[in-house]
Formats: C-alpha cells, sequence, structure tokens
C-alpha cells in the first residue's frame, strides 16, 4: 500500500508567523488611527463648543450691557450650572469700549472686541435742533431722512440765491418737537475721559515706546506717552496707546490706528490715513482728503472764555463722531461757529454740537445741533441749511457719549 508524503519548507513556518504577527500589527493600527480621529473630533468639538460659549457670551452682552453696570468684569455661566464659568470683561476707550471674553479655565480662545451703542440715545434722530424760537429753513438741494425734531415754529423751504429748494421735504409724520438744550451727555463717559487725562503725569516720549509703529495689543497694559515737538511731527502709533500733547501738529504721512490724544489743539495735515480718538481743550482742524476710520472721534470741551471750534476741510471723511461741548461760550450772532464741515466732507456716526454750526456737507447717523446758519456773500441766515445733506443711519454703532439704551454693536476684533 502506497503512502502520500508531503514535504513542508523549513522557512514556511516561520514566514506565517511573521505574516500573521504583520496582519496582527495592520489591524490594530487600523484600531489606533480609528480612536485617534475619534480623541480628534471630540477635540475639535470641544475647540468649536468654546468658541461658540464665547460668542454666545458676546451675544449676551450686546443684548444686555447691564451685566457689567456694578462691577468691570463678571463670571457668567451660559447655559447654566455644570458648564465651564465665562468672564466678560469691559474697559472704556475714549467714548467705546473694549470687551473682552474668555473662559476662566485655561483656555487658548478669547475675544476682544471695540463696542459702541445700538443707538446713540432714545430719540433716534436724524436731526436735533434746539428750539431757538425759530423755524428751521432748508434751502437749496437739502433733505434729511429720517426722523427730525425742531422747533415749534416747524420747516419752512424759503428760496435763496435766486433759487427755488429743490430737495426733499420732511414729511409731517417724521417732526418732532425738540427742547431749548440738548440731551444730556453720559456722566459716566465724560468721568471716564477724566481719569484718562490724569495719566499725564505717567507719560513717558513717544520715541521711548518698545516696538514703535507695531501694534500694541489690548491684551497688554495701556502705553501713556508725551510728544512735545514744535511743528508737524510724523506718529506712527498703534493700538492700546495714550498720546499727551499741547499743539499737536501730526503729518498726513502719520500712521495711526485706534490710539486716543489729548492736547490743547491738534491740526491733522491733508491726506491722513488712520483712526484715533482726539480729545482737546481748544481745537481741532481736520484737513483736506483726510480719512479717519472708524472707530474715530473729534471732541472739544472748552467750558471757559475760548471759543472752541473743529474744521473738517473739503473732501474729508470723520467716521466716528463728532463733538462740542460750548458752555458759556454760545454763539448768539453767528460768527463763531464751533463747528464747521466744508462742501464735500462728511461725519458718519454722531455729530453732537453744543453751539452754532456752518455746515455744507453730509451728516450720515445722527445730528444734534444747537444752532446752525448760512452765510452767504451778503448775508447770515439763521436756522438755515443750504445744500445739506442729513440721513439717519442704524446700522452704525454709536459712541458712548450720551445715555442711552443698554444694547451694543461690535465695531471690530481687537487682540
Amino acid at each position: 500500500m502506497s503512502q502520500n508524503k508531503h514535504s513542508v519548507d523549513a522557512f514556511s513556518l516561520p514566514a506565517v508567523i511573521v505574516i500573521s504577527a504583520l496582519v496582527m500589527m495592520l489591524i490594530l493600527f487600523a484600531f489606533s488611527l480609528k480612536s485617534l480621529d475619534y480623541k480628534n473630533h471630540d477635540t475639535y468639538r470641544e475647540m468649536k463648543q468654546s468658541r461658540m460659549d464665547l460668542h454666545s457670551a458676546a451675544a449676551l452682552y450686546m443684548c444686555d450691557s447691564t451685566l457689567l453696570d456694578s462691577s468691570d468684569s463678571v463670571c457668567i455661566s451660559v447655559y447654566g450650572e455644570g458648564e465651564a464659568p465665562i468672564t466678560i470683561g469691559k474697559q472704556r476707550w475714549g467714548f467705546y469700549e473694549t470687551v473682552y471674553i474668555r473662559h476662566s479655565k485655561e483656555d487658548p480662545f478669547r475675544k476682544r472686541y471695540m463696542m459702541g451703542q445700538s443707538t446713540e440715545c432714545s430719540h433716534r434722530a436724524a436731526l436735533w435742533l434746539c428750539d431757538r424760537n425759530r423755524a428751521l429753513s432748508l434751502a437749496g438741494n437739502s433733505s434729511i431722512m429720517g426722523q427730525v425734531y425742531v422747533p415749534l415754529n416747524g420747516i419752512n423751504y424759503p428760496e435763496l440765491e435766486g433759487r427755488k429748494f429743490q430737495g426733499v421735504p420732511v414729511p409731517s409724520d417724521m417732526l418732532l418737537v425738540s427742547r431749548r438744550s440738548l440731551p444730556e451727555l453720559s456722566e459716566a463717559s465724560l468721568m471716564s475721559l477724566d481719569s484718562l487725562r490724569g495719566m499725564r503725569n505717567l507719560s513717558i516720549d513717544y520715541r521711548n515706546i518698545p516696538g514703535t509703529g507695531k501694534y500694541r495689543s489690548f491684551e497688554e497694559p495701556t502705553i501713556y506717552a508725551h510728544c512735545h515737538i514744535p511743528g508737524e511731527v510724523e506718529l506712527h502709533l498703534n493700538g492700546n496707546i495714550v498720546l499727551y500733547g499741547e499743539k499737536l501738529v501730526i503729518s498726513g504721512k502719520s500712521d495711526m490706528h485706534d490710539i486716543i490724544v489729548f492736547a490743547r489743539s491738534v491740526t491733522i495735515e491733508d491726506g491722513f490715513r488712520g483712526s484715533a480718538q482726539i480729545f482737546c481743550e481748544d481745537s481741532i482742524r481736520i484737513g483736506t482728503g483726510v480719512r479717519l476710520e472708524f472707530p474715530s472721534g473729534a471732541f472739544v470741551d472748552a467750558s471757559g472764555p475760548d471759543k472752541p471750534c473743529i474744521t473738517v476741510d473739503n473732501g474729508s471723511q470723520v467716521n466716528g463722531y463728532i463733538g462740542i461741548i460750548n458752555g458759556d461760550g454760545f454763539d448768539y450772532v453767528l460768527e463763531n461757529p464751533c463747528f464747521k464741515l466744508r462742501k464735500g466732507s462728511l461725519v458718519r456716526g454722531l455729530l453732537y454740537a453744543d453751539g452754532s454750526c456752518d455746515i455744507a456737507g453730509s451728516i450720515k447717523g445722527a445730528a444734534y445741533i444747537k444752532d446752525c446758519f448760512y452765510r452767504d456773500r451778503y448775508s447770515i441766515y439763521a436756522g438755515t441749511l443750504y445744500d445739506v445733506t442729513v440721513e439717519r443711519e442704524d446700522s452704525l454703532a454709536f459712541p458712548l457719549m450720551l445715555d442711552g439704551p443698554y444694547r451694543r454693536k461690535i465695531i471690530k476684533n481687537l487682540y
């Protein structure tokens, strides 16, 4: 009887063992990748949720800024107990706020914003003209779009310089009655300005600022600096910086963004482009072709014998606010206007002028003025706007200058 014999090569058994081990390793590697994928997915979801929590906290503060009425920071739980608390804090920056939002735990994600009010005050006016016992006169190609607060005498549309009124009459349902005075300024905002003014003694020479020209983060301490160079000066200052001076003449070649300036008087030379909030005791002149971007502003506070004035020359834009407190220097004879807006220029935001105004440009946002006039070669016409456009714009974030609603709007992201 014959038997079949099979021979097995000597290397076959080790090869089988090696192949089996490799297959097992591949299977384990696949499971590890799957586990790593789940872990990465969990990490991604946690990071995404952290960001969403910060956005939710920001939305909550924008809807109700009274969260921080009693303090500068607060810890909240967006979704109730069991969630990690989120810290919301604020700091006044001129007539705006810087708001930071971060997790209380160690977390790489945080947000910082520049914010303003959702509206300037409860009146929501396109134009407010104080009652001086005379009507508002719209002449030439003038138009006002939005609610208009005027004296009891109302509005008339006279013929001036041989031109009949060519603009758009204000609908009767848009007319409301103003008072003899302007809405009050916010005491909290004025106090914050006084606090910043008081830091002048701690200032250093602006040329000694470390990393001059770089953006100073709002996560870092504020730098207080001064500039006493006579004549025109080219400045390269950005971010969390307060600059003090006397009579500053800022070159059109300067590089400035988001800073605050305190001085007796400021002149911004032609062609400048940037952003700054400027506070003066005397006068501010904004040259030709200047563009002050959001969030910018020019504010003059002079209640003494001086005659404060802000002038915006031809082809310039101020995006933010213009504010003048004229106090006892009210211009009854209309010879010394506290605000001059030249033809072809634009204020986009809030105009608040406690005095007479010589307006020839455009305003988009809201204008609250004590008086206005138009001057031609022969006469002065009190209470008159000639070839002027005033348009209410609700999409803006207004400065925290007047006592207004508690809602906020984001102007820009900060770091």
